[in-house]
């Protein structure tokens, strides 16, 4: 007999002993050789041995579903036979049970960089996803706070100015290469538009935004998955350039043209 575990979001390419906290997986059974039934062994069920998950449905055909544990830890569950000369035993399955630990952002492939001729200006539309990306993490919620900029040089002025955040919103399916997407439409990253004429000529300076990133399982209690550096920078030119928690770097030229996302 060998236990098969199928998770509901069974992306390509990921664990199969490795679980995000809520996933929900589908338990099931093959036995070998082929065309023996449940019943003919004696009947088999799935039963938790450690861990703080949650099992539901099991039957004695092998069958059953499991709902991962709400935090991070180990699980270890057998399929018990239920009669004959080896009751009571049977394959086990441990698992690893993972929480958010990371995070980062991409611009959008068809985003412009936003731009104001002759003010220093610059963003992109990019899109949230958290990892690891082996796992899933498709029941829970995301959200970034609210928080003040600490600057310097040409652009101390922001220094304080607060971080619009942009929202709570549910973590969609899993990616094996880029981990689970923030199921929002974007995530706008601009630096604010500001001139010479009102904050003296331009010169060298940064302003960043140390933003908590978190994640819920229920929209209510909320945990830190990393800070995540919004950062803008300025020369003696007035050129802008911008980035977010690994984005990379964009920019534009004071007397580019006005542009869009």
């Amino acid at each position: 007999m060998t236990g098969v575990l199928t998770p509901d979001d069974n992306f390509t390419g990921r664990s199969t002993t490795r679980f995000g906290i809520r996933e929900r997986i589908t338990l099931g059974s093959t036995i070998t050789p082929s065309g023996i039934t449940a019943s003919q062994v004696g009947g088999m069920k799935w039963q938790q041995n450690s861990g703080n998950g949650t099992l539901v449905d099991a039957t004695t055909n092998g069958t059953g579903s499991y709902n991962v544990a709400d935090s991070s830890g180990s699980a270890t569950l057998l399929l018990k036979l239920l009669a004959g000369p080896s009751k009571d035993s049977g394959p086990t399955k441990s698992i690893t049970v993972v929480a958010p630990s990371d995070a980062y952002e991409r611009k959008q492939v068809l985003s412009g960089i936003r731009h104001y001729q002759n003010w220093w200006s610059c963003g992109f539309l990019g899109d949230i996803y958290i990892r690891p990306a082996d796992v899933s993490f498709l029941n829970l919620f995301f959200r970034e706070e609210d928080v003040g900029a600490t600057a310097s040089g040409w652009l101390l002025f922001l220094s304080g100015q607060t971080h619009s955040p942009g929202g709570s919103a549910r973590i969609g399916s899993g990616n094996a290469i880029d981990g689970s997407r923030v199921l929002a439409d974007f995530d706008e990253v601009f630096s604010g538009k500001y001139r010479a004429v009102e904050h003296g000529p331009y010169n060298t300076g940064t302003v960043n935004w140390a933003i908590p990133w978190d994640y819920s399982l229920d929209f209510s209690v909320w945990h830190l998955i990393r800070m995540a550096n919004q950062t803008a920078s300025s020369t003696s030119t007035g050129k802008c350039t911008i980035s977010k928690q690994g984005s990379g770097s964009f920019s534009r030229e004071l007397g580019d043209a006005d542009s869009s996302y």
